[in-house]
């Protein structure tokens, strides 16, 4: 059977959260997400190691995240704890 992800509103809640930090992010213009680490994350979904990937969706039943879009977010983790999200940079002096 294959994992059900969180209701609408958890989703959205989920969303909303990951988006104002990436947007933090963007704004304080931290550096893009390495492509190396994109393919690495992906992998990892997609290996359904923690048994909450959905492939037919490209979604994950924990979070309720589009994977695609998720991993390339560098202020987004696992929250399963398979990957981090990346440390922003040291402050400019």
């Amino acid at each position: 059977m294959e994992p059900r992800p969180p209701g609408f509103f958890q989703m959205v809640r989920t969303f909303l959260r990951a988006s104002t930090r990436e947007s933090a992010a963007i704004l304080r213009g931290d550096p893009e997400m390495p492509a190396e680490e994109i393919a690495r994350r992906y992998a990892i979904c997609r290996s359904n190691i923690c048994g909450q990937y959905m492939p037919l969706d490209d979604r994950c039943a924990a979070c309720g995240c589009n994977v695609p879009k998720k991993i390339a977010w560098r202020t987004a983790a696992c929250p399963d704890g398979y990957w981090p999200a990346l440390p922003p940079p040291p402050p400019a002096c």
